[in-house]
């Protein structure tokens, strides 16, 4: 079901910890550009979060209570998911708190790429060939300051070169 060329287009699995979903349409509107080249795997609630904000098909998983966090493990276990992807807010107060740390405990002991965080989901995202880096902090005015003839450009071009 989720096989994919693993070298470029990545199987990534995105869980939200709290039902607050402005951060959730915030983060995954800022990484739209490099969220589209991947299968974007969620829980039913999520899944549609995110494809209204990306404008692409997102995998749904279960809609029932904890059904898509045992789809999410299952697919953890069998390798099926290559990064998984945290976030929200991850106070003690969160109500799926235990399901997440659980799905991230799973995905650190299958060796599969875990970013606990939008800090470290920006980092892995941006990481990726191909990826598209749409704010650097700073970058724009320090450039504009310089009068840099690129100081318009929007984002960055990150490219990877193979050893």
């Amino acid at each position: 079901m989720l096989k994919q060329n693993q070298m470029m287009n990545k199987r990534i699995a995105i869980v939200s910890y709290d039902a607050d979903r402005t951060r959730l349409v915030e983060w995954s509107y800022f990484n739209r550009k490099n969220l589209s080249s991947h299968t974007i795997i969620a829980n039913n609630a999520t899944a549609g979060v995110l494809e209204g904000t990306l404008n692409t098909h997102v995998v749904h998983l279960d809609v029932h209570t904890f059904g898509g966090y045992r789809q999410l493990a299952t697919l953890i276990d069998e390798q099926q998911i290559d990064i998984l992807i945290c976030i929200g807010d991850a106070t003690p107060d969160a109500v799926n708190l235990a399901g997440v740390q659980e799905l991230c405990k799973l995905g650190t002991e299958r060796g599969i790429i875990v970013a606990p965080n939008e800090a470290t989901a920006n980092f892995i995202l941006h990481s990726l060939p191909g990826s598209v880096c749409t704010h650097v902090t700073g970058y724009q005015s320090e450039r504009a300051v310089n009068n840099d003839p690129f100081a318009g450009e929007d984002h960055i071009e990150i490219e990877f070169l193979a050893n």
